[in-house]
């Protein structure tokens, strides 16, 4: 619904998805897909940022179950927004599935 946050979004998400843009071979498509895509972000999905709350969150959540950085910390996200994780093609996130639900999407 148009207004109502439908989902959250990390900021790293948004940077992993901002850096594809900029692969585009034209200066002209790479900024109408970045328009799309924050047209989309903003009328559905809360933008959630890195506190210092996540990070700790992460910090810990990366030594008890290993994996990247980025990952611990768009799990501690999920966690802390108290959400499920629906995730897509990426299985190394499983580790996390005792912390938060982990969906994967087909």
């Amino acid at each position: 619904m148009k207004g109502q946050d439908e989902g959250i979004v990390s900021t790293i998400i948004i940077a992993e998805v901002l850096t594809g843009f900029t692969w585009q071979k034209t200066q002209k498509k790479m900024l109408r897909q970045k328009n799309l895509f924050g047209r989309l972000a903003l009328n559905g999905f809360k933008i959630v940022t890195v506190t210092l709350e996540i990070t700790d969150l992460a910090a810990n959540l990366k030594v008890k179950r290993g994996g990247r950085l980025p990952d611990a910390l768009i799990i501690s996200k999920a966690i802390t927004q108290s959400t499920n994780l629906m995730y897509s093609q990426y299985k190394d996130l499983q580790r996390y599935d005792k912390d938060t639900k982990i969906y994967e999407l087909s």
